[in-house]
């Protein structure tokens, strides 16, 4: 609320409106310092709530980013952001960057040229497959250890330039921008 109020009055943001409780009860904790998490014993720890019993659907990998708690037919949900490093791409990218750079030393239209560009073409499809592959696997982990799988796609290149932003500077009338 306070957050809300001072982008108002710095006129970075229009008056805050004011929600009703039951709607969309959500309630965000985007500081990982904050939270702990206890997989063993299945406890979480989330500031001004304390530690927290949960249900563990499946094991929680890599480094916690945030956790969203939420509402829904009067039982409370807990989504936990992680982050990880994927290496379905990294071995191929360091040959590319390898080749890539022997390629810029070479003198540009010769003929020694164009044969590491021909090695740089071979490289890519690699790439394309490995992540293909990559894309496949996890799509069907997903669908077989979820119950239901949502979707939304949206068209970030129509939308426009106040409701664009990061995760960091979210963007102005985010509200107003069509569906």
């Amino acid at each position: 609320m306070e957050k809300a109020y001072k982008n108002f009055f710095e006129k970075s943001a229009d008056f805050p409106s004011f929600k009703r409780k039951g709607s969309g009860d959500s309630l965000r904790y985007p500081d990982p310092k904050q939270i702990k998490l206890d997989q063993a014993n299945n406890h979480l720890f989330l500031p001004k709530l304390g530690w927290l019993r949960y249900r563990n659907s499946r094991d929680i990998l890599g480094e916690l980013r945030n956790v969203t708690v939420s509402q829904s037919g009067g039982e409370w949900f807990a989504s936990i952001q992680t982050q990880r490093e994927v290496d379905s791409f990294k071995k191929h990218q360091q040959r590319l960057a390898h080749y890539q750079r022997r390629m810029s030393r070479k003198v540009k239209f010769s003929n020694n040229w164009q044969k590491a560009k021909a090695r740089i073409q071979k490289i890519h499809p690699g790439i394309a497959n490995a992540r293909r592959d990559f894309l496949h696997k996890t799509t069907t982990t997903i669908s077989q250890n979820h119950a239901l799988v949502c979707i939304e796609d949206l068209q970030v290149r129509n939308m426009p330039r106040s409701s664009k932003g990061n995760s960091e500077q979210h963007g102005k009338k985010v509200r107003q921008s069509p569906a």
